[in-house]
């Protein structure tokens, strides 16, 4: 037996496998989020006005007083869920910085984290109410265009 017969059956099988998982897998799973969950797959953004203010998905670090901040601290500093008590907190600084009434700013606090009672919080056990920061300023930018720029 020749050393190319030795050879030829695995490089063949690598190669197909590397078609087959490093090319036609990512592409129909890929294809198949797209098809499914169009939003979510593409990264789940968020625009004001036609222009892109970031992903429900990733905190940004926001220094703004009149915005809400994700916490500090957290081991990536990128998760945009927060104790809806740290939310909360925010609010006289907001509403000082906007002059927007702080009862505004609470029932949109509530009724965001009620958006995100999607199982989100189930990390921390029942009961422990979270809200999406990214989500918050994106509704107060839609709410608010004159405060906001838009």
């Amino acid at each position: 037996m020749t050393l190319w017969r030795l050879v030829a059956a695995p490089v063949v099988v690598a190669l197909l496998m590397m078609l087959v998982l490093g090319v036609a897998y990512p592409l129909a799973t890929w294809a198949a989020g797209r098809a499914i969950a169009p939003w979510q797959s593409s990264g789940s953004l968020l625009f004001v006005n036609g222009t892109l203010v970031g992903s429900e998905l990733v905190a940004q670090n926001v220094s703004a007083a009149a915005l809400f901040h994700p916490m500090p601290g957290t081991s990536s500093g990128q998760d945009p869920y927060v104790p809806i008590g740290y939310a909360l907190e925010q609010v006289p600084r907001i509403s000082y910085a906007t002059g927007i009434p702080q009862a505004e700013l609470r029932q949109l606090v509530y009724s965001v984290a009620a958006e995100d009672s999607r199982g989100i919080s189930a990390v921390l056990g029942p009961g422990y109410p979270l809200v999406n920061v990214v989500q918050l300023n994106y509704e107060l930018m839609r709410l608010y265009p004159g405060i906001y720029g838009g």
